[in-house]
């Protein structure tokens, strides 16, 4: 029989003879995992699990993108409770050789997993010298939960999951339009820019990871901004590159409504730019990683992200040439300005934040 899945608009089509497969009931023990997975192993489910990790790979999808794939398609296909779910889940995690545990008090039972990048929402544990994230962060999460020892499978060498966001995943296409509006010097400008929905999705359903410099690195579809280019061409073919990057700054600020997550949400978002695009609104971060990717678009200029942990407030600065008079800060030997794309009507260099708040900022960039 043919198993279908829509996974993010791409349809993932899987081949079996049989869909039956062991059951673990609540209040597992190490020895009730060791059977499970002793009877999965002889079922055609261990090998649906093994082409789905396959599928995975060919899809260009990193660990946690696995993870949810594989989660998508046992809530479709298998049978049972909750624990026999993600005990399946679990199972595929380490044929991979991904580093999961699972953990169980009374009704409780969740999988816990280690990761390359600490996310900065969510229950963690530590177990052995390494920490353990909770794969439903928001969940509840009992004290002195129980952690199943597994003795099947091999567990020397495993690897802690990686997210990649350098990469675009092959998964489906939907396209959405955003309209970008806003005043510059009493004239008023108007164009389209476009997201992947898919691909928004796709990421929402990532962990939040702490904030940093991945933020500047992650993958984009270029021909989505076909429209701004056209625009953005017209717009300051007169332009120097100062008066251009203080255009880009006053759209960001305008054109892409603020409010704070604390307002709306229930932890912190942390947007990529594809997020921020199909976002109603975005916060301070948000829009210093939009500023800065919009301003390397379309003025070959890099900067950096400064975090001041007193002020709660991330703002950014663009890197000058060494020849430049005027500048902010200098950051390893380099000239900066200051940007403020959540605080509408600033123009570059100016800032609320003293020249001691600057020093004392944290500085995120992107790797060479």
């Amino acid at each position: 029989m043919d198993l279908t899945l829509n996974f993010y608009g791409e349809k993932v089509v899987l081949r079996t003879l049989s869909l039956n497969h062991p059951a673990l009931k609540k209040g597992a023990t190490d020895q009730d995992l060791k059977f499970f997975q002793s009877k999965l192993s002889k079922t055609n489910w261990a090998k649906l699990l093994l082409s789905l990790n396959a599928k995975a790979d060919k899809m260009d999808l990193d660990d946690y993108g696995k993870f949810n794939l594989l989660k998508s398609f046992v809530l479709k296909y298998a049978q049972g409770s909750q624990y026999t779910k993600k005990a399946l889940v679990y199972a595929a995690l380490r044929m991979d050789g991904l580093d999961a545990k699972l953990a169980v008090k009374e009704d409780f039972f969740e999988i816990y997993i280690r990761m390359k990048q600490p996310t900065d929402y969510g229950y963690s544990f530590r177990n052995e010298g390494k920490t353990y994230f909770s794969t439903n962060p928001s969940g509840v999460h009992p004290v002195n939960i129980q952690i199943l020892r597994d003795t099947f499978y091999k567990n020397a060498g495993l690897r802690p999951f990686s997210i990649n966001l350098k990469i675009l995943p092959k998964i489906g296409i939907k396209i959405k339009k955003r309209p970008i509006r806003f005043y510059r010097k009493g004239l008023k400008y108007a164009s389209t820019i476009k997201y992947n929905e898919h691909y928004v999705d796709y990421l929402n359903d990532m962990p939040i990871l702490q904030l940093g410099g991945h933020l500047l690195e992650v993958a984009i579809e270029n021909y989505l901004f076909s429209e701004l280019d056209d625009s953005m061409a017209q717009w300051t073919k007169t332009m120097n590159t100062s008066d251009r990057q203080n255009f880009l700054l006053h759209m960001v600020q305008q054109a892409f409504s603020y409010k704070a997550d604390i307002d709306y949400r229930k932890h912190e978002k942390r947007n990529t730019v594809a997020q921020s695009i199909a976002d109603d609104f975005i916060d301070c971060e948000d829009k210093a990683v939009l500023y800065l990717f919009l301003a390397e678009r379309y003025t070959n200029t890099r900067g950096i992200m400064l975090y001041n942990k007193d002020k709660k407030h991330v703002n950014c600065a663009l890197e000058m040439p060494q020849n430049t008079a005027g500048y902010n800060f200098k950051y390893k030997s380099k000239k900066y300005l200051i940007a403020e794309p959540a605080f509408e009507g600033y123009d570059l260099l100016e800032t609320d934040f003293s020249e001691e708040d600057i020093l004392r900022s944290q500085v995120f960039l992107r790797n060479k």
